[in-house]
């Protein structure tokens, strides 16, 4: 496993190696490295490819830092700073796996039918929950799709000048 911590503070990328052999694999996904974090919730989803979800978060105190790993398939993970408005975006596949930490809206963009899980530390709560409309413009992110599938929410979330 290599270890990274990317641009945005705390947000760490997990390269997993997967050992193969005749049975089939094994993957190392998650060390604590000091993550600090109670992951309290374990989520599983799945997106068909073209989907967009995000970007979303959940406002204090019910904020919610995120380990994410995809189990088959690919997507565009993007991940904003809401204090800079900084952004990353990164492709994740089998292969790989993120944390992001409190303080940031995460989306991502299925590059195929994908499904991944990812902890939380906090308990969804939808009182809290909000987002960022995914083509935003004051952020400007460069999604490489013209006309994502979107859910009704995703869709009318509110501009970063909105919030």
């Amino acid at each position: 496993m290599n270890i990274k911590e990317l641009s945005l503070e705390g947000v760490i990328l997990f390269e997993l190696k997967k050992n193969i052999d005749n049975r089939g694999f094994f993957i190392e996904v998650l060390r604590e490295v000091n993550l600090n974090v109670h992951f309290v919730q374990l989520n599983h989803s799945f997106s068909k490819k073209n989907v967009i979800r995000g970007l979303h978060f959940q406002k204090k105190p019910k904020e919610q830092s995120k380990f994410i790993k995809v189990i088959s398939g690919k997507i565009l993970d993007v991940i904003v700073d809401l204090k800079s408005l900084k952004y990353i975006m990164i492709e994740l596949d089998e292969n790989k796996a993120i944390f992001i930490p409190k303080g940031y809206a995460h989306g991502f963009l299925a590059l195929e039918d994908t499904h991944l899980i990812y902890l939380v530390d906090e308990y969804y709560d939808p009182n809290y929950e909000s987002g960022i409309i995914y083509n935003d413009k004051t952020l400007n992110i460069p999604w490489p799709i013209e006309n994502p599938i979107l859910s009704e929410r995703d869709k009318s979330l509110p501009s970063i000048k909105e919030l």
